[in-house]
C-alpha cells in the first residue's frame, strides 16, 4: 500500500508540472495571438501608408510631365521674346527642379516602406510558426494527460 501511494503522490506531481506547463503554454498562445493581432494592424497601416505613396508618386510623376512639357513650350517662345517670358521660364525650371527632388525623396522613402514592410512581414511568418508550434506542444500535452 506504502508503494502505490508513492506511486500516486508522483502521478500528481507529475499532473501538477503538467497542467503547470499547459497553463504555461495557454498563456504563450495568448500572447503570440496578440503579437499577430498588432503586427496585421501595423501591416495594414504599413500598407496604407504605402498606397498613399504610391498615390503621390504618381501625382508627382504627372506633375511632372506637365512641367517638362511646359518648360519644352516656354524654351520656344522664349527664344522669340526672351525677355517677356525669362522670368516665368526661370519660375517653372525652379517648379520642375523641385518637383525632381520631391520624387526622389518620395523614392527613398518608398524604399524604406517596402524594407519595413518585409520585416513586418517576416516577423508574421515566424510568429505564425511559432503559435503553430505552440498549439501543437499543447496538443500534445493534453494527449499525455
Amino acid at each position: 500500500i506504502g508503494a502505490e501511494s508513492k506511486v500516486m503522490q508522483k502521478l500528481q506531481e507529475h499532473a501538477g508540472k503538467m497542467s503547470e506547463q499547459l497553463e504555461f503554454v495557454k498563456g504563450s498562445i495568448v500572447a503570440a495571438e496578440d503579437i499577430r493581432s498588432h503586427l496585421d494592424r501595423y501591416l495594414d497601416n504599413l500598407q496604407a501608408k504605402k498606397a498613399d505613396l504610391k498615390a503621390n508618386e504618381s501625382a508627382s510623376k504627372r506633375n511632372k510631365q506637365e512641367l517638362e512639357a511646359l518648360k519644352q513650350r516656354l524654351e520656344n517662345e522664349g527664344k522669340e521674346v526672351a525677355d517677356v517670358f525669362k522670368g516665368e521660364l526661370d519660375e517653372v525650371i525652379g517648379k520642375l527642379a523641385t518637383s525632381e527632388r520631391m520624387l526622389s525623396h518620395m523614392h527613398k522613402y518608398l524604399g524604406k516602406v517596402d524594407a519595413e514592410l518585409q520585416v513586418v512581414q517576416e516577423k508574421l511568418e515566424v510568429e505564425t510558426y511559432g503559435r503553430m508550434e505552440l498549439e501543437e506542444l499543447q496538443r500534445k500535452l493534453l494527449q499525455e494527460r
